[in-house]
């Protein structure tokens, strides 16, 4: 039984760590491609905040490579070894996952905003 569970969960750390390094290389190629719009008519309340949105995920996304290096080594620590790395990488996640949601809480009320009051210029 107990060779049954290793096997289950080196394949589900095989499995969550390719989906997480695929999901942190998509987003760190395809994240910078929106900069340069949104940068270009970041006077628009809106596309700053998707400016914002943008560079939050790409740090969001940095935070998570070391994990996702470390699923897929047998939980192995590797860059988590270092306590720096371990701390900033945390800290940043946390920190900007709630940037990150707040953002998305300031562009709802934009959008309710634009809604209710269709000739407003936010």
């Amino acid at each position: 039984m107990s060779n049954n569970s290793t096997l289950l969960t080196m394949t589900t750390d095989y499995l969550l760590g390719t989906a997480e390094l695929v999901s942190v290389v998509t987003g760190l190629l395809l994240n910078p491609l929106t900069i340069p719009h949104f940068f270009h008519h970041r006077k628009q309340f809106t596309s700053f905040l998707y400016l914002l949105i943008s560079v939050t995920d790409i740090l969001i996304l940095v935070s998570c490579f070391p994990t996702a290096i470390s699923m897929l080594n047998r939980k192995a620590a590797m860059f988590l070894e270092n306590r720096i790395i371990c701390l900033l990488s945390g800290f940043i996640f946390n920190v900007f996952s709630r940037v990150s949601v707040f953002l998305i809480a300031m562009l709802s009320v934009a959008g309710t905003i634009q809604l209710v009051f269709p000739f407003t210029v936010i």
